[in-house]
């Protein structure tokens, strides 16, 4: 049993095969994405392909979601064959999501900090017993130095900077 990942854009079609090898006593097959309530089940008869139409991914949400392809053999044994997870992705040619990685949206935040344009004004503040203290501009700068490489190395495939070095000759 394969944990496997599947994408999709919403508005697109999703393609799914399964090699006969995996279910030769089996038949039927069923695809099935429980948190989107999509089940679809095909007869067994050579390879199975699993088409969910554009019609049926154009109404679901961007989000990541547990799939599962079971087989019922003849004796009407259910069996799990694949599980996996089923990323739905926003429609590039219409979303205005913004897509940013953890990184990104880290780096973001210690930049508005640091430009002092985050929402809040207070330094330090204390309810109930418990207090929460900001960082100090050096610390956010050193934080931010960090979040700039990690997104640099992540936007380049973790490919480390070519520096040239002359040796002091121009």
């Amino acid at each position: 049993m394969a944990n496997e990942q599947l994408k999709v854009n919403i508005g697109d079609a999703l393609v799914k095969c399964v090699r006969q090898h995996h279910i030769s006593d089996a038949v039927s097959a069923t695809f099935s994405v429980a948190s989107l309530s999509y089940s679809q089940t095909e007869t067994i008869s050579g390879d199975i392909k699993f088409i969910v139409p554009s019609t049926v991914t154009s109404g679901w949400v961007v989000n990541q979601y547990p799939y599962s392809i079971t087989v019922l053999d003849a004796n009407s044994n259910r069996k799990t064959v694949e599980t996996g997870v089923l990323t739905v992705l926003p429609d590039p040619t219409t979303s205005t999501v913004i897509t940013l990685t953890y990184n990104e949206t880290v780096l973001a935040a210690i930049r508005a900090r640091i430009a002092e344009r985050s929402t809040t004004d207070q330094n330090s503040m204390a309810i109930a017993n418990r207090s929460v203290g900001r960082m100090s501009k050096s610390e956010l700068m050193s934080w931010e130095a960090e979040f700039a490489w990690r997104v640099y190395l992540e936007r380049n495939n973790n490919r480390l900077p070519v520096v040239k070095n002359n040796f002091g000759r121009y």
